[in-house]
């Protein structure tokens, strides 16, 4: 997710190429292992995104990430293993390290091709911090010193929100559109008897649980 200098946000699915799907992004706090440290250390503390494990990387590799389904690439000339992206919270205001841009798709795609967040998703603006992305071998180095559109990035894992099966109501039916967020539960108390306590209609939120109080029937 990147914060714009205009106050606007948007969001870019980042994952690994078609070629390297079976190996899971590395994800780490203050550290890299098995990957390349980045250009700007003293700028921690850090989350390390890694990409293509230093491993899997060679001379005359296709590397790259996927963004949003689809993959962007490169052939990686030289056998450079730097394929990462690390946001930096910078706590102890150090300057940025005046490593040279490269400037080609890869440095600036994620963000000319991410999706627009609704002012209601916006992100604090604290979130989002100093970042640096490496794609080494003729690929692609940058930071928000390079990129003109933005002045800072967050980073976060994607996951599904939703409700556990709504309980059972002693004398009533239960109805239900969904457990996803926004989907609804209904309660209708049988022939005979009437709501004595809690909420008939209840709608699942995006902390994953419904709202109000289960009813009762009496």
């Amino acid at each position: 997710m990147d914060h714009r200098k205009d106050g606007t946000q948007y969001l870019a699915a980042i994952s690994q190429i078609s070629q390297y799907q079976n190996i899971p992004l590395s994800i780490q706090w203050n550290s890299y292992t098995g990957y390349t440290s980045m250009q700007n250390p003293t700028m921690g503390p850090y989350i390390y995104v890694g990409l293509i494990p230093k491993a899997n990387t060679h001379r005359g590799g296709t590397e790259g990430y996927n963004e949003d389904g689809r993959d962007l690439t490169f052939v990686n000339c030289d056998g450079n293993t730097n394929s990462y992206f690390v946001f930096l919270l910078n706590g102890n205001n150090a300057a940025p390290s005046p490593y040279h841009p490269t400037y080609s798709s890869l440095q600036k795609q994620w963000i000319t091709s991410a999706r627009a967040v609704p002012p209601s998703q916006y992100l604090p603006t604290s979130y989002f911090s100093f970042f640096e992305m490496h794609f080494g071998g003729c690929g692609a180095y940058g930071t928000p010193q390079h990129l003109p559109l933005v002045d800072g990035a967050a980073v976060g894992l994607r996951y599904d929100i939703s409700c556990p099966t709504p309980v059972d109501v002693q004398h009533a039916t239960k109805s239900m559109t969904s457990t996803s967020v926004g989907g609804t539960v209904t309660y209708t108390c049988d022939l005979g008897y009437t709501r004595q306590i809690g909420d008939l209609t209840q709608t699942c939120a995006d902390t994953g649980r419904w709202t109000g109080l289960t009813p009762t029937c009496a």
